[in-house]
This record gives structure tokens, sequence and C-alpha cells, in this order.
């Protein structure tokens, strides 16, 4: 019988296989790509960075509404192939959190690259004759774009959420413990304040709140990246009879301590409690 451990050391868990490496590349990519909206204040826009949606950047006839596109493109297809990397052929996790962080994952390529592919027609208020469309909670039910943003947006939710609760359970990608759970936060909070500001009266820098949340997004998939190609620390498990060493009698090598031969043993009678040496006294018998 067996019996199993925990040393209270910690010890190194390779994870660097060549295949996370590279889905790790993958997954940081995706998050640098996914926020090319930054390219915005490079050029002159009528669009105001901080009370418009990022939608309107690569709306139809929109100048460099390419480069936004591919960038979407590029940060759906980079989380789809990192997805079907850390799943095919076996998942390389084990859990049901991190299984669940890295199909989402998926999910969130296929609804990032249909909401760049079906953009929408027009900006109200900026396009001539393009009609007002309704907000609220629930525009997916008027736009087809709305709602692949909506999907992205629960996705990528689904991932953070999914991959932290992994963290602090089966204790790997310690990274995300506290650098990515204070990323999750400030997502959180500038999604709510989204929310709020799209179906309030006012003026809350609607755009101000969505950038925010994107750019949360972005650093945190950095930081999953570079947690997935971080070898994970893990405690040292022992096993009684297999790691801990097996207690064995030493035989003292001090002169005192030897067995002397007295002149009954040489005669062939031995004494069990020792012998008299003649200067230094009684000797005790040898220790084992």
């Amino acid at each position: 019988m067996r019996i199993r451990g925990y040393a209270g050391g910690m010890q190194s868990e390779r994870t660097g296989s060549p295949r996370v490496v590279i889905a790790a590349a993958l997954v940081a990519l995706a998050g640098i790509s996914y926020s090319s909206w930054v390219l915005e204040f490079l050029w002159s826009s009528p669009l105001d960075p901080l009370r418009s949606f990022l939608s309107e950047l690569d709306a139809l006839h929109r100048p460099h509404r390419d480069v936004y596109v591919a960038g979407d493109v590029i940060a759906a297809c980079c989380a789809m192939l990192a997805a079907a990397l850390l799943l095919l052929p076996r998942p390389h996790f084990r859990g049901f959190p991190a299984i669940t962080a890295v199909i989402a994952l998926a999910m969130f390529g296929v609804s990032t690259i249909s909401d760049a592919l079906l953009p929408i027609e027009c900006i109200p208020g900026v396009d001539p004759g393009c009609p007002s469309e309704p907000s609220g909670l629930f525009p997916q039910l008027h736009h087809i774009h709305a709602l692949t943003s909506t999907l992205a947006v629960v996705s990528i939710f689904a991932v953070m959420i999914a991959a932290t609760v992994s963290a602090f359970r089966d204790r790997i990608w310690p990274q995300l413990k506290m650098v990515g759970t204070v990323a999750l936060g400030v997502i959180g909070v500038s999604t709510a304040w989204m929310l709020a500001a799209d179906n309030l009266g006012g003026d809350f820098v609607l755009g101000l709140a969505q950038r925010i949340q994107v750019g949360g997004m972005t650093v945190w998939l950095v930081i999953w990246g570079v947690a997935l190609a971080t070898p994970a620390l893990r405690p040292v498990r022992w096993t009684i009879g297999d790691r801990l060493p097996r207690y064995r009698p030493v035989l003292h090598t001090d002169p005192r301590w030897l067995p002397r031969i007295s002149p009954q043993s040489a005669c062939g009678a031995t004494s069990s409690s020792g012998s008299v040496h003649p200067r230094r006294g009684p000797t005790p018998p040898a220790r084992w």
C-alpha cells in the first residue's frame, strides 16, 4: 500500500511543448490584432473616439476599413488555430474550466470573423440617408452585425472567466491570478459602463468605455499567451517507500566503539556484553 501526499515544496511542470508554444504565440497575436482600432489615431476621421462605436470604423464605404477588417480576421484566425492546437488530437490541458476556456476561444474566433465579414452598411448621423438604428440591450434583434458582436463579447468573457477559474483551481497559468484578474476587473467595469451609457440619456462617452473594454481584452489575451508558454508550478508529490529514504543501520567507525577480542573469544568463547581493554576499561558492545 502506497501513501501519497504533498511535500510542501514546488516543482516546475513542463508545458512548453512545441504546439503549446505556438498556440501561446497565436493567442498573444490574436489579442494584439484585436486592437487594430488604435490605428484610427493615425489619420483624420469624422468619428469621435469618445462617442463612436468601434463597429463604425469598418462600416461599408468607410476609408481604411480594410485595415480594421484585416485586424479582426487575423485575430479570429489566430484564435481558432490556437484552440485547434490545444484541443487536437486530444486536449493538452485537463479540467473542465481549462477545456471550456479553449472551446470558448474557438467560438470567439468564429464570432469575430463573422463580425468582420458582416459589417454595418452605414453610420447614422454621419452618412446621409442612413436611418437611425434602435439601441438598447438587444440591438442584435435588429441587425446581424450586432448579433455577431454580442456573441464575440460573450465568448471572450467565457474565455476569461473559465481560464481564471482554472488558474485558481488547477494551479496553472499563475499570471492570471494577479495581473489577469486585475485586467478582468477593468473589463467588467468598462462593460457595465458601456451598457449604461448605451441605455441612459446623456453623454457618458460610450466610445471611451468600449475602447477601454477592447483594450483590456487585448491585454488579457497577451497575458494568457504568456501564461500558456510559461511552465506551471505544482506541489511536489511524494510516495512513502519511493521518495523517502529508507532507514538503514549505520556501523560506528569510531575505534573506541569497535569490539575488542578478549582471550576468551580467541579460545572460542565470545562475550555478548563486550570485552575488557587493559587500558581503556570495559568496552561496550557494537551498536548497529
